[in-house]
Parts: structure tokens; sequence; C-alpha cells
């Protein structure tokens, strides 16, 4: 679909002049009923266009009149619109001078519609996300275009990363629409950097990553990634400088290569990007550890007890709880047996004395 249309008497590109887009949302919001607008179709079919908005979604657009040529439409962008394409030309340029194929608008076999497809030694696909997304969504594509073969990078304004599908975020205040910022310039964000953390209680762990108190062993311990731009992660996600990282917790990270490779050594987890399968758990500690007391370095408070206190501490005897014998009576009535107290003084069980309640009082002696 083309992105360009004559306007005014001159060609122009929506993607490329935010203000044309805008002067198209005055023009629709002024036009006056039986007046032609001043679109033309540059396709070879040619032919006047008109303007319309969607009820469904409320977007914009420029198509023939009816029985005019071949009746093609154009979407005009709106400001987001606009922020969304430049960020796909950004990464593809990215892509490209690494010397990568890209493909734009790709369906895969699970037909979810990548942004771009990059072929690379690494083949991946890539997500820009500008609007909010609900992160039930960005998993459901995500697992529909792996299992397809083609793993997507999502690429997005959020603050936070997408816990669940390998994600490179970007200063959020970066003004797209204002233009295209100079290659080079883009900080990447959310990758993670990964160093051996000793599991005690003087570490930055809160609590055992396998679930335990301190244990004494080395564990994974995720940093940021400082010191990359977008171009850089595109270019190493394709020649797998950048790998795609799941945790036995199936979070999931873009880490370096020798961060995967400890990844690995500390935990014995391959750490493969599966999306949609069964989690794995953590792996048990060896067996000649189970019951054996945790060897890290406690401090020991001044009020602790000694052995030579616990030695002091009298026995106490120990007595066994026995409740005392129950009771047992025979209804006057029914002839049940019975246990409880206000049954044995009534020498009536609990039905018998709700009948007799309800006779006297309907012949009002009660």
């Amino acid at each position: 679909m083309s992105s360009e249309l004559r306007f005014d008497g001159r060609i122009v590109d929506l993607r490329a002049d935010p203000t044309v887009c805008a002067e198209l949302a005055r023009l629709y919001d002024t036009h006056k009923r039986g007046q032609d607008y001043p679109l033309f179709c540059i396709q070879p079919h040619r032919g006047r266009m008109y303007l319309w908005r969607s009820n469904r979604d409320g977007q914009l657009w420029a198509s023939h009149y009816p029985r005019q040529s071949d009746g093609c439409s154009v979407r005009i962008p709106g400001p987001e619109g606009i922020a969304h394409h430049r960020v796909k030309d950004y990464i593809g340029g990215a892509a490209q001078r690494a010397g990568y194929t890209v493909t734009p608008e790709y369906t895969t076999s699970n037909h979810t519609r990548l942004d771009l497809l990059i072929d690379a030694p690494f083949r991946f696909g890539v997500e820009a996300q500008i609007s909010p997304i609900t992160e039930r969504a960005v998993k459901t594509r995500t697992t529909r275009s792996t299992k397809a073969g083609i793993p997507p990078i999502w690429v997005a304004t959020e603050t936070r990363p997408f816990p669940y599908a390998p994600n490179i975020g970007f200063n959020r205040e970066l003004d797209w629409t204002a233009g295209m910022p100079p290659k080079g310039s883009v900080t990447a964000l959310h990758m993670k950097h990964i160093t051996a953390e000793h599991c005690t209680p003087y570490s930055r762990f809160d609590h055992c990553p396998d679930g335990r108190n301190s244990c004494g062993g080395w564990h994974p311990y995720y940093d940021a990634l400082p010191g990359w731009t977008l171009d850089d992660a595109i270019a190493g996600i394709g020649d797998h400088q950048l790998e795609i990282l799941q945790t036995a917790t199936k979070a999931v990270y873009l880490v370096t290569l020798t961060g995967l490779e400890l990844y690995r050594e500390l935990t014995g987890h391959d750490g493969m990007f599966t999306p949609g399968a069964p989690g794995r758990r953590a792996a048990p500690p060896p067996q000649e550890l189970i019951g054996v007391e945790c060897a890290a370095d406690r401090p020991i408070p001044e009020t602790a007890p000694t052995a030579e206190l616990l030695l002091t501490v009298p026995e106490i005897e120990d007595v066994p709880f026995r409740l005392p014998p129950i009771e047992w009576s025979i209804c006057q009535l029914c002839g049940r047996d019975i246990c409880h107290p206000d049954s044995i003084a009534d020498g009536l069980c609990r039905g018998c004395s709700l009948k007799l309640d309800a006779v006297l009082r309907r012949r009002g002696i009660a």
C-alpha cells in the first residue's frame, strides 16, 4: 500500500510529512458536502480520491470515488502512526547498514503480521510498539510468531519491560513525530548483563533464587547492560552477539553471548526461548546437600541462647492432652443416642425438642 498521493497539485509522502496529515485532517473536518477533494491517486490507474473516517477505529482514509478507477485506498497516519513508521524506518535502516535484508509488513504462517522481518544469521522479526499494549497481547503474538519460526523482538517506549517477551526499550521522551533521529543516537534499554553473585545474607539477593534461605552458592544476577544503541542491538541480535534468554521462571531477557554461557554454567538450564511451553522448575539441590546446615556466615546476636544456657533450663514433663469422657443417653421420644449436655438435661434430642416446642406454641402453652 503506497503512502503517496497528489494533494493540491503536489505529490506528498504521508509517512514523511506529518504537516500534510494534519492538513488533510483539517480538510476533512471543514469539508462541505458536494465539493470535490483536491486529492488524486498517483498509481498507474489514477483517479480522484475523497476522505472518510472509519466508525470502528476513527482512522482517516483516502479512497477512490465509486466507479472511478481501481478503488485503492491510502491510510492517513495520525501523529502516533507517523512515530510508528519512523521507528520502523530507523530499525530497518540499522539492519540494512549491518548487511541484513529487511522485509516490511511480513505475515507469518500463524497469521501474525510483523512490522519487519530481518534476514540475518539469526532470523528474527521486529514489533515496533508506540501505543500501550497489554502483556497478554504481547505474550500471545510472541508465542504465535515464534512457533512460526520467527521470534519477534519488541521495540517499545514502555518504561517497564515486557516480562515474557524479548524486548528493547528506548527513551520515551524522544519525539519521533518531529523528525528522524540521527543514526546511532537512540540508546537501547532493558537488556541485561549477567554476573555471578554469591548467595549470602549480605548479597544483593533478598532471598535465595532457588526458594531457600541463603545457600552459600552462586547464582546469576541481572544488571542493566549499558553502552548499547538501538543500532548496535539490532545488529548484535542478527549475528548472535545478543541472545534471547528464558529463565527457569519464564522471564525473558536479551543478554550477551558470554552472559548466556555464564547463566547455563550457574544454573544448569539451557535458557532456550520456548514461549507457550510448560514452565521449568529450578534444579533441585544436590543429594549430598539435603539436610546440611547452610555454611553462610551469619551474625550471632548477643542474646542468642548458648549450649550452657540451654542445659540450665529444667525439663518439662510431657503430659498428653486428654478430653473428658463423653456421657451418652437416649431420647425419651425417638430412642436416638444423644450426647449434648442440653439434650441430656431435657431428655430429648434436638429434633424432638423442636417438634415439642412447635406443638406447645400452637396450643398457646409456650
